[in-house]
């Protein structure tokens, strides 16, 4: 997932972070290292499960991409009260946002899978929600061209074509099995593909 991606739609579509969105990778250094004005937001990409391998010459697997957004919003009391009015406000535009829109045209579009409250303290409330997407590695071995994402579609172009076959027939002599006289011979030829 192309995470400037989901940053710069952030920007542009929630308004109530008037542009202050981020990126990171890792929660912890994401709370550790945010000193934007609040209300902000930052996008981190939270890893991904694949399903097994369908196909047995070649690779196809579904795989959903787990985004999270944490947003921060301000708080002037411990608990929290100040800050639970905007975080309404916040994850109406988080919805309006992703829910739906997908990060990149092999994107499933995003689905919402909840939220969390992560830290409040007295200047600062963070809330994580989060988001999933489901996209598909490898192609099917017959469509493999340009943009090769698995080692038997990068192989693949590299094999020779299979032009044809020759084959021997040695009938079997009643009582003593072959005798090593190859009685029959052929050959199969396939034509390149596109010609006949």
């Amino acid at each position: 997932m192309d995470i400037n991606a989901v940053v710069a739609h952030l920007r542009e579509h929630c308004p109530l972070f008037a542009r202050r969105v981020g990126a990171g990778l890792d929660l912890d250094a994401v709370l550790e290292g945010l000193e934007l004005p609040v209300p902000s937001a930052s996008a981190i990409f939270a890893g991904d499960d694949a399903e097994p391998n369908r196909l047995q010459t070649g690779v196809m697997q579904d795989v959903v991409d787990e985004l999270h957004i944490l947003a921060i919003v301000a708080n002037v009391d411990e608990p929290g009260q100040t800050a639970a009015a905007t975080v309404g406000q916040v994850r109406a535009e988080l919805l309006r946002a992703l829910a739906g829109w997908s990060p990149g045209e092999r994107y499933e579009p995003l689905e919402y899978r909840g939220s969390d409250v992560v830290k409040v303290d007295r200047a600062r409330a963070y809330y994580l929600f989060r988001f999933v997407t489901a996209w598909q590695l490898g192609a099917p071995v017959l469509s493999v061209g340009e943009g090769a994402e698995t080692w038997p579609e990068v192989e693949l172009p590299r094999l020779v074509e299979f032009g044809g076959m020759s084959g021997g027939v040695d009938f079997i002599n009643p009582g003593n099995g072959p005798d090593g006289r190859i009685e029959h011979e052929f050959r199969v030829e396939f034509p390149p593909e596109g010609r006949e």
